[in-house]
């Protein structure tokens, strides 16, 4: 399951936008609050509207184009923008948990998605990169243009990887298996 997931977060991050925003330096705390706040967040997102679901879902596809990653926060940014009930249900669920507001919420778990990626295919995408620069000149100039495209965006998703703080990814990897399960119940 694991490889299943990392694959697809490689994939996901090569076909997407990724641009990691690291705005803070998560703490133990941070990151078990977050946790704790997802079944319920589910219960929530299972309650929406279909309205609300479909637009929330809509606008995630289009946040995958753009040029920085931060699920959360831009889902937050359509609840409280477009379905303000919706917002007023989420803010009741975060401030339980220790969040001031479902802004930081999702600014945590922003944070906690950087980290998790570069905890999960950061050294994959590394290693694919120190192969593609191995391969001769003239086998690159054969290769599809598609290809060497992922190869570019491979090389800019490392650098943003890179970019995350390093104690974001030191405390990730302690709680990387955390976001696993909790990534799969929220699936089911």
């Amino acid at each position: 399951m694991k490889y299943i997931l990392s694959t697809f977060l490689a994939a996901t991050l090569i076909f997407s936008g990724f641009s990691a925003k690291a705005d803070q330096i998560l703490t133990e705390m941070d990151v078990n609050n977050f946790l704790s706040t997802l079944t319920d967040v589910k219960g929530l997102t299972d309650n929406m509207s279909e309205d609300s679901r479909s637009e929330l879902m809509g606008h995630h596809m289009q946040e995958m184009q753009d040029s920085e990653f931060s699920p959360y926060e831009h889902g937050v940014s359509v609840l409280k923008e477009k379905y303000p009930g919706d917002y007023t249900n989420l803010f009741g669920v975060v401030t339980q948990y220790g969040f001031s507001s479902p802004e930081e919420w999702a600014q945590t778990g922003d944070d906690m998605m950087a980290a998790y990626m570069n905890v999960r295919v950061g050294d994959q995408l590394r290693q694919s990169i120190v192969m593609m620069s191995q391969v001769p000149s003239g086998s690159m100039a054969l290769m599809p243009p598609e290809a060497l495209q992922q190869m570019e965006r491979s090389k800019s998703i490392v650098k943003e990887l890179d970019a995350v703080p390093a104690e974001n990814t030191e405390l990730m990897k302690t709680h990387a298996d955390k976001v696993d399960a909790a990534m799969q119940a929220m699936a089911e």
